[in-house]
Formats: structure tokens, C-alpha cells, sequence
């Protein structure tokens, strides 16, 4: 009998010794692709761009236009991550598609609306508006000839029926002039509003809601 379970304990050393060891494989792995968002097309974002009237009276449109345009002349700021408020999109390569709306008030205002479309998307734009506005609230930019420099003064206007937006107020110490700066984020496409003076808190938050329910129209 102890003969036996000698042999049996011999035969299971012999087993587990000849079989076969696991393998891991330890090659690259490729990883899976992020999907295209969607483009808005021009059409589409033609048909979600405000008109006449859906702004007080006396504002006039000019024709829409589409593609990328000229470079802007940005200037020195200090400090300088108040550029990032500013000009929040300056550092984000050309919107694939793009269409723009200007208007012309009563005493020669411009106010000109923005829709433009990614392949990926765009929150993080709204994360870097609000990280600038929280370190400028107020700044200094040099024009890009090198004249007088130009103070600014900004705080959040509240858009409280929108949600991924935000709006800043810009109050030009130096000049006496205010200007509102409006971007709304949804998926890849970026709806921004430039306003000049001459908008209330309200008016402002009541032209955003329709910006967003143009846009909501067309893509539903």
C-alpha cells in the first residue's frame, strides 16, 4: 500500500512538471479609434443662425458666409493666460465647417454669431473660458501696433436655462466700451455669440436660449 501511493504521488511530480506553461502576450495592443462626430452642414447651420427677428429692432444682417476666416490680430496680455478669455478658440485648429452671421445695429453696432463644427468634441473649451475667468478678472492687452494699452474688466453673465455655456462681460476700463463674448458647446459644434453694449443680463440670457433652441431645431 505505501508502495502505491509513493508511485501515485511520483506520477502527479511528473505531470505537473511536463505540462505546458501559459504564455502572455505582451504586444502592443492598438487602441480602438475615437468615432467622428458628426459635421453640422452648412445648410443645417444656415437654418439654425439668428435673423431680424429674433433681435430687437433696427439690427440688419449681411449674407451668411462659410470657411475659415482671416488670422486675427491678437496683441500682448497681461497676464497671459487672459488671452484664453478673450480669444478662447484661438489655439484650436479651423473648425471643419463654419458659418457666420454679422448684424449691424441702430447706431452701428456689430454683433455677429458663429457656428462651427469639430469631428471631436469641444467641452473642454467651456473647462478653459472658466479657468481664464477665474485668474482675469481684470487684464491688460497691447495692441498688436504696440499702442496705449487697453484695461479690461470682465465677470460671468448667468445663463440660467442653458446648460454647457458660458458668458463672459468684458468692460473696456480704457475706452469706456462693454462687449459680451456667448460660447455654447453641444457635442463638436460651437455656437458663439459676439454682442456689443447695449444688452441687459436678461436680454442676453433670453438671445442664448433661442441660439440654443434654433440650434436644437435642425439637429433633432
Amino acid at each position: 500500500m505505501r508502495r502505491l501511493i509513493l508511485c501515485l504521488a511520483t506520477l502527479l511530480v511528473v505531470v505537473g512538471c511536463t505540462s505546458t506553461a501559459a504564455t502572455v502576450d505582451d504586444s502592443p495592443t492598438t487602441p480602438t479609434p475615437i468615432p467622428a462626430l458628426p459635421l453640422l452642414p452648412a445648410d443645417d447651420a444656415k437654418k439654425a443662425l439668428l435673423t431680424a427677428r429674433d433681435l430687437p429692432w433696427g439690427w440688419l444682417p449681411d449674407a451668411p458666409t462659410t470657411g475659415s476666416p482671416a488670422a486675427p490680430r491678437l496683441g500682448t496680455y497681461q497676464p497671459a493666460e487672459c488671452l484664453d478669455l478673450r480669444h478662447p478658440q484661438n489655439d484650436l485648429r479651423a473648425a471643419s465647417a463654419r458659418t457666420e452671421i454679422t448684424f449691424t445695429g441702430p447706431r452701428q453696432q456689430i454683433l455677429f454669431e458663429t457656428i462651427g463644427s469639430w469631428p471631436t468634441a469641444q467641452q473642454a473649451l467651456l473647462q478653459k473660458i472658466d479657468a481664464a475667468l477665474a485668474r482675469c478678472e481684470s487684464f491688460v492687452m497691447t495692441p498688436p501696433d504696440g499702442s496705449e494699452e487697453i484695461s479690461f474688466r470682465t465677470r460671468r453673465v448667468p445663463l440660467p436655462d442653458v446648460t454647457d455655456a458660458v458668458a463672459v462681460r468684458f468692460d473696456v476700463v480704457s475706452e469706456g466700451l462693454t462687449d459680451f463674448n456667448v460660447h455654447v458647446v453641444r457635442g463638436g459644434t460651437v455656437l458663439h455669440l459676439r454682442l456689443p453694449e447695449g444688452f441687459d443680463n436678461a436680454e442676453i440670457a433670453q438671445l442664448v436660449s433661442k441660439v440654443v433652441a434654433k440650434y436644437d431645431a435642425v439637429t433633432k
